[in-house]
């Protein structure tokens, strides 16, 4: 597959840009990511997508395309703001922001990234898939079987973790030696079959 990536870090930032001479999509984070409810619960994805439209982009969370429910068109280059998308249940909204798709035609700088970050989705295996279609004249229609072309859908999966302690209390000073501790895994959305 013939694709660029560059990565430039400056200590704790970090861009990447990715280019190519025919369509191609790539979820590349979350990776098998582990989320920690402790920590904040949030997920960071980050896809590459040179030569792909960006109006024709789906971002699908758990099987359900947030593009619509935010009201946006990825088409428009402009940042989303902080915004609850969709819940899988009443009690577990699922936060989207940073949402920003840059996107442009191969003559053209642009980073070809879609990024965004997911605050709430909760315990449990999560996916992230994202799809579209590719740029119009970015490679012929007829191309020889020697020739790869990307489905221009990918995903990516974060798990989330948290565990409930419910004794000792936090800051409770117990005796020294064993330790009774009560608690449960936390339970959150499951994925789709």
């Amino acid at each position: 597959m013939p694709l660029l990536r560059v990565t430039v870090q400056d200590g704790l930032n970090k861009a990447q840009a990715f280019a190519s001479i025919i369509p191609y999509l790539d979820v590349l984070e979350p990776n098998g990511t582990v989320i920690s409810e402790s920590q904040g619960d949030v997920v960071s994805v980050l896809a590459a997508i040179p030569l792909v439209a960006p109006g024709s982009l789906k971002i699908k969370v758990n099987g359900t395309d947030i593009v619509p429910l935010l009201g946006l068109n990825p088409a428009t280059r402009s940042r989303a703001g902080r915004t609850t998308a969709w819940s899988c249940s009443a009690a577990n909204p699922v936060g989207v922001s940073d949402l920003i798709v840059r996107s442009a035609p191969i003559h053209q700088l642009s980073s070809n990234t879609v990024t965004l970050r997911l605050e709430g989705l909760g315990c449990g295996a999560h996916l992230i898939t994202i799809e579209g279609t590719k740029r119009v004249g970015s490679i012929p229609n007829e191309v020889t079987p020697d020739c790869l072309v990307d489905d221009l859908m990918d995903t990516g999966t974060a798990n989330g973790f948290a565990i409930h302690i419910f004794t000792p209390a936090p800051g409770e000073q117990v005796a020294s030696g064993p330790v009774h501790v009560t608690a449960r895994p936390a339970t959150g959305c499951p994925s789709p079959a």
